[in-house]
This record gives C-alpha cells, sequence and structure tokens, in this order.
C-alpha cells in the first residue's frame, strides 16, 4: 500500500512541474488581461449656475487593475475632453458611481463633459454629455423715484458706466454727463460694480451743474473706507470731507459731508457725524449729533433733502432728524457743476466705494426716500 502512495505523489508532482514547465516555456502563454476601465455612463449636469455645475458617472470595471485617478473632466473647444482639460480628481478608487463639481465655469459658455477613470494601463472615459452655463441677466434698473430726477448715476448699469473711461452716463438723459471726469477711481466688480476712490485722493467731477433750483434732493450709496483732506483735522477746524458738493461760485447750495470739525459749530476730531449744509452769505448747516463711526466699510445710502426750508438727512431710509427753518432767502440759481467724493474748493473727501449717485429737483417724501432704499438694498446685502 505504501507502495502505491509514494507512486502516486510522485506521478502527481512530475505531472505539476511538467505543466508549469510547458506554459513557462510556452511562447504563445498569456497571463491576466489588464485593459483601462469601463465607464457605463457621465451623469447629465445638474445645479448649473453661471459659473458651476455638477456631473460624475458610473465606473462599471476597474480593467483588471486598481483604479489610481478618477472624476469628470470638461471643455469649452474640445468635442472629446481628456485629462489635458479641466478636470477633477475626486472620484472613487473603485467601481461604483459618483458626483463631483466643476467650477471656474465662464457664464453662459457651452461645455462637454465626461467621466474618466485611470488605472495601470491608462484611462477611459465616459460619454460626452454637453450643457450650458447660466448667462448673466441683463441689468435690471432698479424702481427708483422717477418723479423729479435729474441725475442717475450708477456704476453697476453698463449704460450708465462702461467699466472703464472717464465717460458717465446720465441714465436720466441716456447722454454722458458733460464735462465730466474721474480721477483716480478705478472700476470694481463689487455689488454690481462700483467706483473705488483711493484714500491717497480721489473724486468725480463736473463743470456742469444744475440751475433755478428751489428744491432738491441727493442721493449716494457708499461704502465709505475713511476721510482725508488738505489739513490734518487734530489740529485743525477746517476739514470738511464731502460725499457731494456743489462748486463754490458765490454760493453754495448743497454739502453733503461726513466727520467734519464742524461748519457753523466746531466738533471734535472724528466725531464722524453726518452733515449737510448750504452756504449763502454764511453758512447754514444741520449736523446729526451721533458718531457713526461704525459705518465705514459697510455700504449705506445717505440722502439729504432740502425743501425750500428746512435740510432733512437720511440713513438707510430712515430720516435721521430736519433743522430749523434755514434763513437764506433762495438757493443760487446758477451752478458751475459739483463733485462727487470730494470738497467744493479743497481735497477734503470721503473715499471709498460710491455705486450710484442720484439728484432730484425737489425734496423726496419719507416713503419716497423708503421706496429708494428698497429698490436698492438687496444689491448691497440688506
Amino acid at each position: 500500500m505504501k507502495k502505491y502512495l509514494s507512486i502516486f505523489f510522485f506521478l502527481s508532482a512530475f505531472t505539476s512541474h511538467a505543466q508549469e514547465s510547458f506554459f513557462r516555456g510556452n511562447n504563445n502563454y498569456v497571463g491576466p488581461v489588464i485593459v483601462v476601465p469601463t465607464l457605463s455612463a457621465t451623469s447629465a449636469a445638474t445645479s448649473i449656475t453661471l459659473t458651476t455645475a455638477s456631473s460624475g458617472g458610473t465606473i462599471s470595471d476597474n480593467g483588471g487593475a486598481p483604479i489610481t485617478a478618477s472624476g469628470i473632466c470638461w471643455s469649452s473647444t474640445s468635442n472629446v475632453p481628456t485629462l489635458s482639460d479641466s478636470k477633477t480628481t475626486d472620484g472613487p478608487l473603485g467601481v461604483g458611481t459618483f458626483s463631483s463639481s466643476l467650477t471656474g465655469l465662464a457664464a453662459g459658455v457651452t461645455y462637454n463633459v465626461r467621466a474618466y477613470a485611470t488605472n495601470s494601463k491608462g484611462t477611459g472615459y465616459g460619454p460626452v454629455m454637453v450643457f450650458t452655463t447660466l448667462a448673466t441677466p441683463p441689468f435690471q434698473a432698479p424702481a427708483i423715484v422717477q418723479a423729479g430726477l435729474i441725475l442717475n448715476l450708477d456704476a453697476a448699469n453698463p449704460a450708465s458706466y462702461p467699466v472703464t473711461g472717464s465717460t458717465w452716463t446720465n441714465l436720466v438723459t441716456g447722454n454722458a454727463v458733460p464735462s465730466f471726469s474721474i480721477s483716480s477711481g478705478t472700476y470694481v466688480n463689487s455689488n454690481g460694480g462700483v467706483i473705488r476712490f483711493p484714500s491717497t485722493g480721489g473724486f468725480a467731477q463736473s463743470s456742469t451743474g444744475f440751475a433755478n433750483l428751489t428744491a432738491y434732493t441727493v442721493e449716494v450709496w457708499v461704502k465709505s473706507a475713511g476721510t482725508r483732506g488738505d489739513y490734518d483735522p487734530a489740529v485743525g477746524s477746517n476739514y470738511v470731507p464731502c460725499f457731494f458738493s456743489e462748486k463754490y461760485v458765490g454760493s453754495i447750495n448743497m454739502v453733503l459731508a461726513y466727520n467734519t470739525r464742524g461748519l457753523s459749530t466746531p466738533t471734535p476730531n472724528n466725531s464722524y457725524r453726518y452733515e449737510s449744509a448750504i452756504y449763502n452769505n454764511g453758512w447754514n448747516a444741520y449736523q446729526i449729533g451721533t458718531n457713526y463711526s461704525s459705518d465705514l466699510n459697510n455700504w449705506i445710502q445717505i440722502l439729504l433733502t432740502y425743501d425750500g426750508s428746512k435740510l432733512t438727512i437720511y440713513r438707510n431710509g430712515v430720516s435721521l432728524g430736519t433743522s430749523a427753518a434755514l434763513n437764506i432767502g433762495s438757493l443760487n440759481p446758477t451752478s458751475t457743476g459739483y463733485y462727487i467724493a470730494h470738497r467744493w474748493d479743497m481735497s477734503d473727501g470721503v473715499y471709498g466705494d460710491y455705486a450710484t449717485v442720484n439728484m432730484y429737483n425737489r425734496a423726496l417724501s419719507a416713503s419716497e426716500v423708503t421706496i429708494n432704499f428698497d429698490a436698492v438694498k438687496s444689491r448691497f446685502g440688506f
């Protein structure tokens, strides 16, 4: 019995060795075959915005080797995007369905996208899917009060400011403001579009003003970064940084200022009070006693009205107060122009981001001021 078992094991070992030697020595022997991964699907794009979207895919076979990377790739110029185009790398390292996010897209552009997976053999791709990002909607002018509106400048409206240059078109007339210039101001694509005046000094001006005014409203949407002037406000009182000021021609019909040392009443330095004034044989000024330093680097609607008798200052649609009746007779019937972010006769100004500047030939009512605030506030985070 033992003899037969010995013979059996000897024959088994011989046969196994012979088979192994045969296959190793046979040039036609083929080992395990590795191919690129198979992807059965690329997901249709979803959650499409102006600049982002979501897609994904399904890896149905790893091709016989571990997957080392997977995700989606896309292109707006190639019909068959590859890894040399934009791609993500957050897909799975195995078979299964996944999703991934496309970012950095351009608005209103058509993209080709497909899923991919890579192993030691190469990269396999899923079918190509096509989608288009949302287009930038045309600018919608806010529904502000129109009655009496004589100046409407809006840096976000391409019909008013074309992103570059020194021409700012009055949306009331549809024409460029005559004799207008922007000094050291630059367009910034923030909050729809703003003109940014730096701390080193910058302003806008027109040498064409407003004639025959008996009342008015000046409205500015501004993100004040600070105030500056020709003199050190810590040692002198001649300091009136302005949001808006009519140029001086014997008198000044309108001044809207911030952080002044006081036009008619001395004010401590850095009081950050809002002040309005008319100069006609002397200053007739109205200042709000509250310190609004917290308004720095925040968007504010600051608005001044003169109804033919009194000055009223509004902040974010709410009245801060009204002056006593002014004894000025009448406004100067002529004007040589106005400044934005600049004082009437010196470089004192409130620097920062200016979005809109509006002017009316009448005093808006409290409810109309609120209408204007509500019409634009969402643009500035309210």
